[in-house]
């Protein structure tokens, strides 16, 4: 449990040095004075002062803050103020936070995919029954495109499924350098929960170069914004409710249940599976 905990803890104050690091420096940089950069909240467990500015750990690992001259009253005529700062200087303060995550998430996906590669949509088999079997789809089939989505890794396919239940779908493949086109409609798994083609992904993950590490590094970082976005989507359409998204507790838990299943594998995928989470929640955090 205490080595769950503080997982959970390292997860969310690196997300949070980068985001808040990120106001903080830019807002530096711009002539706005900052009075205080915290990691967490409520009272103070430790901090230190260097020039104007106080560093500081707070007790609870949730969150964290950058506070700017002007930002409480009584300040607002203060020359270094974030309200006196010019329009460019405060735009720039304001995105340089969210840009931090997506900077933070691209270089957590680089040592990711660096380390054991990324899942390309081609087929390792079809299920027994399903549709994907019935449309003539087989092992060692590439997948390209689903309803002109193109597909870059296997999970696109899965996060396809998720977001347009049995909705028909065009599935354009490869098969021997020859593309084939296909109508298939995803068929309702009681033992998944979920609608499914009927398709099995990769066994093994693949190894790149250099210059496809990168490339992939920047499909899983598009792949974890547009699996938010289009969560928050689903949330606004009533489509998802507030109970299926996690608060603190509920990234805890999910940070214990990934420590659980990658133990058996030893040190090595508990820590290339915490980078991972951590670079989704780095884009969950935007």
């Amino acid at each position: 449990m205490l080595i769950k905990i503080l997982f959970f803890i390292i997860i969310f104050s690196v997300i949070v040095i980068a985001h808040e690091g990120g106001h903080c420096v830019i807002g530096k940089m711009s002539g706005i004075g900052v009075k205080e950069f915290s990691i967490g909240l409520g009272p103070t467990i430790v901090g230190f002062r260097r020039g104007e500015t106080l560093y500081s750990i707070k007790l609870l690992p949730f969150g964290g803050v950058t506070i700017f001259e002007g930002d409480e009253p009584g300040e607002e005529d203060s020359p270094r103020s974030f309200r006196k700062a010019n329009p460019g200087a405060r735009f720039a303060t304001v995105l340089a936070g969210p840009f931090m995550n997506f900077m933070l998430a691209f270089l957590l996906s680089l040592i990711v995919i660096g380390s054991v590669g990324y899942d390309l949509p081609v087929l390792h088999s079809v299920i027994e029954g399903y549709p994907a079997e019935e449309a003539g789809l087989a092992g060692g089939d590439r997948i390209v495109s689903i309803n002109g989505r193109k597909i870059d890794i296997y999970r696109d396919i899965t996060m396809w499924t998720m977001f347009n239940e049995g909705i028909q779908a065009e599935v354009v493949y490869e098969r021997d350098g020859a593309t084939y086109k296909t109508l298939i409609t995803p068929k309702y798994s009681e033992e998944d929960g979920r609608y499914l083609f009927g398709f099995k992904g990769p066994m093994e993950y693949t190894r790149g170069n250099p210059l496809q590490v990168i490339r992939y590094s920047a499909v899983e970082v598009r792949y974890w914004m547009e699996i938010t976005i289009k969560s928050l989507i689903m949330l606004f359409k009533g489509r998802f409710t507030v109970n299926d998204l996690s608060g603190p507790v509920g990234v805890a838990e999910v940070v214990g249940d990934v420590y659980e299943s990658s133990k058996p594998s030893g040190a090595f995928y508990i820590w290339i599976n915490m980078l991972s989470l951590d670079e989704s929640a780095a884009l969950s955090g935007t």
